[in-house]
């Protein structure tokens, strides 16, 4: 679907709501922080997650905790 399609569907409202939901995701981007999600399992039938966010040059440790946090989560399905 077209960039142009999805705006023409996309109501003015819900944009709002969806970007205010949003908001707190864009700092660590702009912010240039070093950072991972982690699937950890189901709770009450939704995926769950760990979210590690690092300082400055920290990638390497970030991605090292979740590597530990994901050998250590129990095998995970994909939700159907």
């Amino acid at each position: 679907m077209s960039y142009e399609a999805v705006q023409a569907r996309l109501d003015p409202a819900r944009a709002r709501s969806l970007f205010t939901a949003q908001w707190p995701m864009t700092s660590v981007p702009v912010l240039g922080s070093p950072a991972v999600s982690v699937p950890t399992g189901v709770a009450d039938g939704l995926p769950a997650g760990d979210q590690l966010i690092g300082g400055g040059l920290a990638g390497d440790v970030i991605l090292d905790a979740a590597q530990v946090i994901e050998d250590r989560a129990p095998g995970l399905t994909p939700v159907s």
